[in-house]
């Protein structure tokens, strides 16, 4: 974590999702006492390819960034042919589900940021850059 950015008493918040063709919205915002992950690097995202979320400050500035390990249901897995690969990402009409977020319960959090990117190759050949997907509000110290 960056300095000067100390975690509350509670350790974290545990944030439960809901996303479906309407789009994402929270379930729940708990605080729990557990230790939470240290943070992935917090800046040199402009190029990244995925989704992950950024607890932020009143003036937008990333606190805490956490990759998340999967597109939210847009594609799964499926088996190919002989003629391809054994495993290929495949397109989803109607992906829903939930999953939960665990962040720090950080005295400056302000909200909580969905981004997604596009990649490198993007990012060159468009100037492409991160986009937010959502934005969720904490209130003070992240648990409201």
């Amino acid at each position: 974590m960056d300095e000067g950015v100390e975690p509350r008493g509670r350790g974290a918040v545990r944030l439960i999702f809901e996303f479906a063709e309407r789009g994402l919205r929270m379930l729940s915002n708990e605080p729990v006492d557990v230790l939470v992950p240290p943070t992935d690097r917090l800046d040199g995202y402009e190029d990244h390819l995925g989704v992950w979320v950024e607890v932020c400050d009143v003036d937008g500035r990333a606190l805490h960034r956490r990759v998340l390990p999967s597109d939210l249901g847009e594609t799964v897995e499926v088996f190919g042919d002989a003629s391809g690969p054994s495993l290929r990402r495949a397109p989803v009409s109607r992906a829903r589900g939930s999953f939960a977020v665990l962040v720090p319960d950080l005295e400056q959090a302000d909200h909580l940021s969905f981004m997604s990117g596009l990649g490198a190759a993007a990012v060159r050949a468009e100037g492409a850059t991160a986009t937010e997907l959502a934005r969720f509000p904490l209130g003070r110290g992240g648990a409201s």
